[in-house]
């Protein structure tokens, strides 16, 4: 089957300032653009299953963690959990050697806040950035949501 695969993950990323992976405000923005060009049951958007641990006030890249990661680090260090209200992303901030980072990647909640902006695009197929990056829980909320796909 002929499709596109948009990769919907890195609307803020490692080399940039903090923040989310991806929001509901951008997935609309995308498919208006995407949907005025290919029909929609041809479309499928990739969610993130990872984030950016970013140390704040450094330029430096960010780290690497997948969602799994990010919620043991958090766990571990008993950080409140943080969730930014425009793009329902966790997040949460710690100190290490004395310097302030900050943690931001996509769970499940959050992708759930985001499935229905594909759908009211008529967006039902998904794919996922990375296998074994995320938490179990999210194969239920992309079932609920629609057909879903691993790249």
């Amino acid at each position: 089957m002929d499709g596109l695969r948009v990769m919907g993950y890195n609307l803020d990323n490692a080399l940039g300032p903090a923040g989310p992976l991806s929001s509901p405000c951008w997935y609309d923005a995308i498919l208006r653009y995407a949907t005025a060009h290919v029909p929609a049951a041809k479309i499928e958007m990739g969610v993130p299953a990872y984030g950016w641990d970013y140390r704040t006030g450094n330029r430096a890249r960010a780290t690497h963690r997948t969602t799994r990661e990010a919620q043991a680090l958090r766990r571990r260090l008993g950080a409140a959990l943080e969730r930014d209200a425009a793009s329902h992303t966790p997040h949460f901030r710690y100190i290490e050697d004395g310097r302030r980072r900050e943690v931001w990647y996509q769970d499940a909640r959050g992708i759930a806040a985001h499935l229905p902006v594909l759908r009211r695009h008529g967006v039902t197929r998904t794919a996922l950035w990375a296998l074994d990056f995320e938490e179990p829980t999210l194969w239920r909320t992309l079932a609920r949501g629609g057909p879903t796909r691993v790249p």
